[in-house]
This record gives C-alpha cells, structure tokens and sequence, in this order.
C-alpha cells in the first residue's frame, strides 16, 4: 500500500544550510511523501527563500508561526496539524537523510502503536563520528530501548535513545499526544516518556539512516550550557508526571549527564592526562626493564674480599637458598660452583658448614652429596638444619656454633646480592674474622634496550636491610 508520508521541518535562521536538508528529503527513493516546512519567524531571509522554492517544488508546502516560540514545538505541532499523509516523520533543519531512510523504515511501520527510530552518525566542519564510536552509540540505543519497552519509562531519564530525525510514526498516535510547546528544551524526550506511559511501543532499525549535523551554534557545542538545560528539561519533565517512584533513575541520570558533560567540558585536559600517562608508562617499563637502572640500585648490595691462598687455615660456610624470590630455586648448583672452586684455589680448608632451605629434599642434602661424590671427606662436612626466618637469626646460630667448635676464620659463601645483608649481620660479631668470596653467578651491567634481570631480589634486599636496621639487627 502506497501510503502517504508527511515530512515535518521545522526551520529557524537556517537559509545557509537547510537547502542541503530539502535535498536530502526530495531525493527520496520512496517518492510518496509531501515535505511541510515551518519557518518559525526567521531573521535571515530562510523564509523568503523557502517560498522561491515551494514554487518549484510541488511536494514542499511551506508555513510561518506567528511569532518565534523558541521551540521546535510549536513549529513540530503546526507542521502536523497542516499534514496529510496518516504517517508522520520529523527532521531537523541541519540533518540528512540516507536516500532510502523512509523505503527502508517504512517496511517496519507495521503496527499502528509502534513508533520507529533508526540509527544515525553525527559529523560537523571537521568532525566525522568513527565507525567505533557508531557501533557503541547504536549498541546503547539497542540495550535502553529494549528496557524501555520492557521495564517501563524510567530508562529515559538515563538515556534518550530516539533521534527526532529518525522518528516515523502514525498520525493517529499524535492526535491527542502533540509536543508540549510549554517545554522550552527536549520537548521530545517528554514526548516519548508521554507515550510510553499509554503503551506505545518503540522499534529501533539498527541501520544507519539519518547523519546528525552538530555545528557550533547547536547546545551540544557548549556543554555547560547543555547541562544545565538537560537537567532543567528532566526535572521539568519529572515533575509534571507527579509520580517520584523512579527517583534513582532519575537520580542516576542526572548523574551521568554530569560525567558526560565533565569530560565534554575537560576533553583536552583528559586528553593531555592520558597522552602523559601513557608516555610515562612506556617510560617506566623501559627504565624498569630496559635500562640499567637495577644494575646500579643492586651495585651497592654486592660485597667481596681479596682472599690470598696463604691466607692460614680456615673453614667454609656456605649459605645456599639466598639469592631467589621463589621457593624453588638453583642457587645451591651456583654454591657447588662456589665450592669446587674455592677448594682448587685454597689446601687449607679445614671443614665446611652448609646451611640451606629446608625442602622436600634439604639443599645441604644435595650440596653435600655433590662434595661426597667429588671425593670430599664426609665427616668435614657439617649439615646445619635450623633455618631460621631472617638472615640475622641464621648467621647468629651459625656464630655460636662456630665459637662453640672453636673457629674464628671463615670464608662466607652467599648469593651475590645477599652478601652485603651478610656483611652488615657478621659485623655485629666482631669476635669472627669472616672473608666474602665472589659468587659464581656475580651480576654484570646490562646496556640499554638489554633486558634487566634480578629486580624482585634487588627491591627485596633493599627492603630487608632498612628493615632490619629499624629493628636494630644490623649496624
């Protein structure tokens, strides 16, 4: 059925811009329709000339208030009031229409209480709104009108999903339900809400026929300005409805009106925060990672004597499980190293102390087993198995067992980065005289763009010796 549509422009000081709207209607591919067009008291000429083109043009038929309302309303109301058609569309005097927007839309008008709305892009003089950002607005208007016609009215003051220049309707639901010309602002949303309260249903076309002109002389360029009208409209438009059972929705979306306008208002700030965010991120992980930043934090938790092979007779104690943030660790095939090593160089070690992890299978257990196997004496070897929660602690047993089997002179075997921790804790003991041998696995700087390595043991090393200095185990 070949049904006739009404088009209803209202037009206000639009004579520069409007004829690309007239253009947009008229090229149609759904050719039964009249365009009526509502001057609403322009001051530009946009009236004069519209009537040179209503000459032209059969299908345009062209009104004027009486005098400027300061709304869409009155002009929206006047404009169905003089139509013909029994389907009504609205369009605003800066937006365009796809050329099959009311072909298309049309074939989804098939319930007399279902009102229909599409989707739309937004665009200005140096704006084009991003396939991204279309999709999240379409996916919002998808989501609230769905809970719109389930749930009820409230959704709307959270989110107007309806775009005027998208509405196609049936004249009938109109009759009795025109526009509100005593609404200065958002005139339609109290429309809708208006609507929805006597059963009307929305449909929302996921297509993307209407492109939305926000140029700087609209509201949504200055967003102080719009939120003030917004919250003015809303609790206008709250209050008349007499009911305040929906006061958290209400609430809520006066609430998020405010965050939008908040980053609308502070985008460039917003903008500028994230862009230095984001760079002194990438400049962190770079200093973090890539840089020898670690390797000169760790420099000052390395410590090591000059041993000389003559240095007299003296023992070995070895300190394994150090030098790993995990439980499982290698350290103690670093401190056999250490050993094999020690014991080339040196003819006068007399025993060797092993102190480790207590695990599944003891780390003295297995250092032990490997100087066994290299044909070191069993009974030189003594296992110590307390450990004890701080290194202060197990180089305190360590002390008296020492005094207590009469040795003063060691050689202390540790992780690289735990030797200065032991150096400070054996330095309360000045009855020992202790040398620090070099590590098998002694940090060596790594250059830029190199990948930083020992960071958690670093950090946890630093953080222990101000620790235990605060407790008063360390000089």
């Amino acid at each position: 059925m070949n049904r006739l549509i009404s088009v209803i422009l209202p037009v206000f000081n639009r004579k520069i811009i409007v004829l690309d709207t007239i253009k947009s209607i008229l090229k149609q591919s759904y050719k039964n329709f009249e365009l009526i067009i509502v001057d609403d008291c322009s001051t530009d000429g946009t009236f004069e000339l519209l009537k040179k083109i209503y000459k032209k043009e059969k299908k345009i038929k062209v009104f004027k208030t009486k005098k400027n309302s300061g709304t869409c309303a009155h002009p929206r109301n006047l404009g169905i009031e003089k139509s013909k058609g029994s389907i009504i569309c609205f369009c605003d005097s800066d937006d365009f229409w796809e050329i099959d927007k009311l072909e298309t839309q049309l074939k989804y008008l098939k319930n007399k209480d279902t009102i229909v709305s599409t989707a739309a892009k937004y665009f200005s003089k140096n704006y084009n709104s991003s396939i991204l950002v279309n999709w999240f607005r379409r996916f919002i208007q998808k989501i609230i009108i769905n809970k719109i016609n389930k749930n009820g009215f409230q959704w709307f003051y959270l989110y107007n999903p309806l775009i005027v220049s998208s509405i196609m309707l049936h004249k009938q639901i109109l009759k009795n339900n025109g526009f509100d010309e005593n609404q200065d602002t958002r005139e339609d949303l109290d429309l809708w809400i208006r609507l929805k309260k006597k059963n009307y249903k929305f449909y929302f076309l996921n297509k993307i026929l209407v492109s939305i002109r926000r140029s700087t002389s609209s509201m949504s360029s200055n967003p102080k300005k719009e939120l003030i009208v917004i919250i003015s409209s809303l609790s206008n438009t709250y209050l008349k409805l007499n009911n305040f059972k929906k006061l958290n929705f209400f609430l809520i979306g006066i609430f998020i009106k405010f965050f939008v306008a908040f980053l609308k208002n502070n985008r460039l700030r917003i903008k500028l925060f994230f862009k230095v965010s984001a760079l002194s991120l990438i400049f962190l992980i770079f200093t973090v990672f890539y840089s020898p930043l670690f390797w000169y934090l760790g420099k000052p938790l390395l410590y090591y004597d000059q041993l000389s092979p003559n240095d007299g007779d003296k023992s070995l104690v070895i300190f394994s499980g150090h030098g790993s943030t995990s439980y499982y660790n290698i350290t103690y095939q670093y401190r056999y190293r250490d050993v094999n090593k020690i014991l080339s160089q040196h003819n006068n070690i007399k025993n060797i102390y092993i102190l480790g992890r207590i695990q599944e299978i003891p780390e003295q257990k297995l250092l032990e087993a490997l100087l066994i196997n290299d044909g070191y004496d069993r009974d030189n070897i003594k296992l110590i198995y307390e450990d004890y929660s701080s290194t202060f602690k197990n180089i305190e047993n360590i002390h008296k067992i020492l005094k207590k089997d009469s040795i003063n002179d060691i050689i202390f075997v540790t992780s690289p980065y735990h030797s200065k921790r032991a150096k400070l804790s054996w330095s309360i003991f000045d009855d020992m005289n202790v040398k620090f041998w070099k590590g098998y696995e002694w940090p060596k700087k790594n250059n830029f763009f190199e990948y930083s390595k020992n960071k958690k043991i670093i950090l946890y090393e630093h953080i222990s010796i101000l620790f235990n200095k605060f407790k008063g185990n360390l000089n």
